[in-house]
């Protein structure tokens, strides 16, 4: 009875180990995709997803760390991050297309 119970109320949920990640643009160019890979593996991402029309967008990653590349006919710097569970990092590329942790 003891084990069961351990086990019912000792696993973590899952959201209780996903954080989110939040990206905005100065100057976005219109087919900007963000791609986001392991930072074990940066051949294939894991995650893809676009910014709305003013620049801003969001998705829920697992923690860990990973590298985001933005796929653009624009050139805009890439950089690695860290996901905390239950926090949200943001990722700012700024007017020189360089990319900032905020």
């Amino acid at each position: 009875m003891f084990l069961l119970t351990g086990f019912l109320f000792g696993c973590k949920k899952d959201s209780d180990l996903v954080g989110k990640l939040k990206v905005s643009f100065a100057y976005r160019s219109g087919d900007a995709t963000i791609l986001v890979y392991a930072i074990e593996n940066t051949n294939y991402p894991i995650a893809t997803f676009q910014t709305d029309i003013k620049g801003n967008g969001s998705t829920e990653l697992n923690m860990g760390n990973y590298f985001i590349r933005v796929s653009s006919g624009v050139y805009y710097s890439s950089i690695g991050i860290q996901i905390r569970p239950k926090e949200t990092t943001s990722v700012y590329w700024g007017a020189d297309n360089q990319a900032y942790v905020q």
